[in-house]
């Protein structure tokens, strides 16, 4: 991220790549400048060079290492604009439910369903942004310099191989002319390179701009993904809750029956209860009558025995008194 943001600030270097192109056109142009001046100038170009770290990568490197990046999971299908679609977006978003509805468990499944692919989304995302990160670190380990002060580098460098071919071109007396016009062209070269490292700026510069637009992008996938989780996490408590009262609800309900028919079998079995203790109390009283007449069958039994006994002696004595007088006894 560092190495696509290096791009956004201007140049900084003690030689600007335009007055060095400029200067060596008009060297290139004039018949009588000074070979000391050529000299000097081709010198300062080098002791710059040379004090530069020898590890400096070139426009073209950093050119690749850029379309790289730009090519990493995750960065592929991503829209600046803006409107592509949240993960978790084609899920299904049931309708609301209305307040004091029943929760179905359909919907409950549906829910633990769409929290396992909002996880798995958000560890894919996860994955490519800490794979995005891993890649921008060693682009920005490889790259070592700025990219300006690499693009300058072979600015100076094509300004130091006018210089050199002008210089050549001098010492050659025999053709001023082609030499004239040879250095006429590298100039011309050396603008529309100029030129070309413009353009690659605003292409360095844009893809900055990109590099930070997906930053705020994905902190806002982030965040977006923190509350649908947040959210499903409450759809799924207050379901649980929903069902878990209901099913005390209807727990409650069906023990209220139990207990209302338990209720009316004690009824039941106090009326049957009572009832029998009713007939009980006709059964004792029936046997204590009965006890009462059977007692009293006994006496009047024991009386008509006693009576028998006597008639049974009197005519004993009838019988002797009968013998003794004489008579016949039938």
């Amino acid at each position: 991220m560092e190495s696509c943001r290096a791009a956004h600030h201007p140049w900084q270097n003690h030689r600007a790549v335009v007055p060095a192109a400029a200067f060596a056109l008009s060297m290139s142009q004039s018949d009588g400048i000074s070979m000391d001046v050529l000299h000097q100038e081709a010198d300062h170009i080098q002791a710059w060079l040379t004090s530069r770290p020898s590890s400096a990568p070139s426009p073209y490197q950093m050119k690749a290492v850029s379309g790289k990046a730009r090519e990493a999971p995750g960065c592929r299908d991503w829209d600046p604009s803006g409107t592509e679609k949240l993960p978790g977006a084609e899920l299904d978003h049931p309708e609301e439910d209305e307040p004091g509805a029943p929760v179905s468990a359909e919907r409950c499944r549906r829910l633990e369903l769409q929290l396992a692919a909002l996880r798995e989304e958000l560890a894919s995302c996860s994955c490519c942004t800490e794979e995005l990160a891993a890649k921008l670190s060693a682009c920005d380990a490889d790259t070592g310099p700025s990219l300006e002060e690499a693009s300058d580098a072979c600015a100076q460098e094509d300004v130091l191989q006018v210089l050199k071919l002008t210089m050549a071109n001098s010492n050659e007396p025999q053709a001023p002319h082609a030499s004239s016009a040879g250095s006429l062209q590298d100039g011309k070269a050396l603008l529309a390179m100029q030129e070309h490292l413009v353009s690659l700026r605003g292409k360095y510069l844009h893809m900055g701009q990109q590099c930070q637009a997906f930053e705020h992008h994905l902190g806002e996938i982030e965040a977006e993904e923190e509350r649908c989780l947040r959210e499903a996490d409450r759809n799924t408590e207050a379901a649980a809750a929903a069902e878990c009262r209901s099913s005390w609800a209807a727990a409650l309900s069906e023990h209220t029956l139990w207990v209302d028919e338990g209720e009316r079998h004690l009824e039941q079995l106090g009326g049957e209860l009572l009832e029998a203790q009713l007939r009980l109390g006709a059964v004792r009283r029936e046997s204590t009558r009965l006890e009462a007449a059977a007692r009293q069958d006994e006496c009047t039994l024991e009386q008509f025995r006693l009576q028998l006994r006597r008639l049974h002696a009197r005519n004993a004595g009838l019988e002797v008194e009968a013998q003794l007088l004489g008579l016949a006894v039938p």
